[in-house]
């Protein structure tokens, strides 16, 4: 009897040692003081297929997409795939009509997570026991990703990709795919029918654009934007030999110069903690190179916007609630980052670099080669071949500890380290970028802030450039207001602060110290009136009154369940002129769910002390559900 009890409890230890996790994976990594998206607890994490013992469908992808269905059909939930090596190489066609591995609403796909918690942008590695590999189409110089090989969206009959929410990937190390969940536009009958800049080539010009793969936007879309959806996670994983092929364009060796590894149109993003490593799949052909290292890493709210983007004026550029962290991505050319959002966190990225050389043996191919724009336009002096590190948009972003190298190309004319232009995006609207740091070992001298843009609330503070400079490369009908350029280690300031500015009259800097380049001279005076109150039910509006005319900045703090230890949440621009794009308010998205929070402001000079920190405020907590005050 003792035997039979002993085996049954032995029996029912391995059971429970297999059993699928059911825990949120965000909450359970991001457990600290930075705090997590409460959006991500109302994924039906409990609500768990375990793909490895899955009976139905007789490949891989059949067995995703009926295990998709049927949680699609529940509401949602979890596709586990324990570690192990999982092929989807025998996808269906891959033709316009094809697809990927399309999520419909509610569905995450969920691999086993290492052991501890290593963060992604210390070493690029993660080790990852989940591993997913896709097909590759070769020819005689070598092998691309095939057009399909994607995490994409699978909107329901008569709706788009806008109306797919809470959907994402952790834990899973992909070898020659990409991540794309797009936005809609009001897509054209076909490609060829669009009116687009592109409109490609043979059978992908009838394609039918949807917004499920990243070319619609620029080859079958129309000049409006129409919308996006809500929750989107990336977290944990690994993507290896990664591009969009772009066969549709030429013939099918150079890759889509506008295809990012990582594309996410949609509010309430969390990016955090993955990995884009250095390929080794890289060819010579015709004389110039099939470079997975040479396209955009990562792409949210931002460069696919360009076809209905409205002057800066497209709603998608202001999604609520971007959070990209700890993330690595390697890149040769192109941008590491495309990033744009509202009350958008971008933290301890870094983008690692080979400077961008025509001819330079930087995969071991030797030095046969030509820089090119696109696979076929030889690039010259004058050439954008996009080779900088971040580049923004939006309104009311933190930009704080991300670092980055060997910026720039040749030929070329671009190098730039963190930068907001108009062409690209939007002018800058309350934004704090805040001790991030260029290494250069090869390439430009780069620079951190904006160019010709309107900067309507610019902290440039405490950022470490030595070769570079910091600021706004402006002209005279430029506006300027609440802009501080504050303790930073750079070659250059832009305004110069010993060189007058010239202004037209009307200007908002007429009248006006601007830039700030250290603390006006007065009593710094803590804020006032701080306040907490719930924010659409998954954050917390912080407000306050300031009280001071001689501070910098300000640092927006938060404590969790009566701790006396205060994180930064957010640091935001002086608040001097009152400028209306820059209202003393920030939204924490990244609030424990169940905590209980209070938060204070400090208003700061440029010693960065607690000498002008606010009363907290009462605690106040997020549910699933709702917030509360308690």
């Amino acid at each position: 009897m003792r035997i039979s009890l002993l085996l049954l409890a032995l029996l029912l230890a391995v059971q429970l040692w297999a059993a699928p996790p059911t825990s949120n994976p965000v909450s359970s990594f991001y457990a600290g003081a930075d705090g997590y998206p409460a959006w991500t607890d109302q994924i039906k994490w409990d609500q768990v297929i375990d793909m490895s013992t899955y009976p139905t469908g007789n490949t891989n992808f059949e067995k995703f997409e009926a295990a998709r269905d049927e949680l699609a059909a529940k509401g949602g939930g979890v596709l586990y795939y324990p570690a192990g090596q999982y092929d989807f190489s025998d996808m269906p066609a891959d033709g316009p009509a094809g697809r990927g591995l399309m999520l419909k609403s509610g569905v995450v796909i969920r691999g086993e997570a290492p052991k501890g918690t290593p963060l992604a942008n210390i070493d690029g590695k993660l080790e990852l026991g989940t591993k997913f590999s896709f097909g590759f189409t070769k020819s005689a110089e070598g092998s691309r990703p095939r057009n399909w090989n994607l995490i994409g969206l699978c909107p329901e009959a008569g709706k788009g990709v806008k109306d797919v929410n809470n959907v994402g990937i952790a834990w899973v190390e992909l070898t020659g795919a990409v991540i794309y969940f797009g936005m809609d536009v009001n897509w054209g009958k076909t490609w060829a029918g669009s009116g687009s800049w592109k409109s490609g080539k043979g059978e992908w010009a009838q394609r039918v654009p949807d917004g499920t793969h990243p070319a619609d936007p620029f080859h079958g879309g129309g000049n409006t934007y129409v919308g996006m959806g809500s929750g989107r996670l990336v977290l944990g994983c690994e993507l290896r030999d990664a591009a969009v092929a772009g066969s549709y364009d030429g013939d099918g060796k150079f890759m889509d110069h506008f295809g990012p590894r990582v594309g996410i149109y949609a509010s309430r993003v969390f990016v955090a903690n993955n990995v884009l490593p250095k390929s080794k799949r890289n060819f010579l052909y015709n004389g110039v190179m099939f470079d997975y290292g040479d396209t955009c890493g990562m792409d949210i709210n931002h460069d696919l916007l360009g076809w209905v983007r409205d002057n800066g004026n497209c709603p998608g550029y202001f999604a609520e609630g971007v959070v990209v962290r700890n993330n690595w991505v390697y890149n040769h050319g192109h941008k590491g980052y495309n990033l744009s959002g509202k009350w958008t966190v971008i933290a301890d990225n870094h983008n690692e670099r080979d400077y961008l050389q025509s001819g330079d043996d930087v995969y071991g191919l030797g030095r046969n080669w030509k820089l090119t724009l696109d696979g076929s336009s030889v690039s010259k002096g004058a050439s954008d071949n996009l080779a900088r590190a971040y580049d923004l948009a939006g309104k009311d972003l933190w930009v704080d500890g991300n670092t980055f190298n060997n910026c720039g190309s040749d030929p070329g004319n671009d190098g730039e380290g963190i930068l907001c232009q108009l062409h690209g995006g939007t002018h800058i609207y309350s934004w704090a970028i805040t001790h991030n740091s260029y290494d250069k070992q090869r390439g430009e001298d780069s620079y951190i802030g904006g160019y010709d843009v309107n900067c309507l609330g610019l902290l440039v503070g405490w950022n470490n450039i030595p070769s570079g400079f910091v600021g706004n490369a402006l002209k005279a009908s430029n506006q300027l207001a609440d802009f501080a350029i504050v303790g930073n280690r750079a070659r250059a300031v832009s305004p110069n602060p010993d060189a007058p500015i010239s202004v037209k009259s009307g200007d908002l800097m007429v009248g006006k110290p601007w830039p700030l380049y250290s603390a006006p001279a007065g009593k710094l005076t803590a804020p006032k009136d701080v306040k907490a109150e719930a924010y659409q039910q998954d954050g917390i509006k912080i407000s306050w009154v300031d009280t001071t005319e001689c501070e910098v900045a300000f640092r927006v703090e938060r404590s969790v369940n009566g701790g006396k230890s205060w994180g930064i949440i957010a640091y935001r621009p002086p608040q001097i002129q009152a400028h209306a794009e820059n209202p003393p308010v920030w939204i924490d998205f990244t609030c424990p769910t169940g905590s209980k929070a209070s938060y204070r402001v400090v208003a700061i000079g440029g010693n960065d002390t607690d000498a002008g920190a606010s009363v907290p405020t009462a605690p106040i907590t997020i549910t699933t559900a709702e917030v509360v005050k308690k």
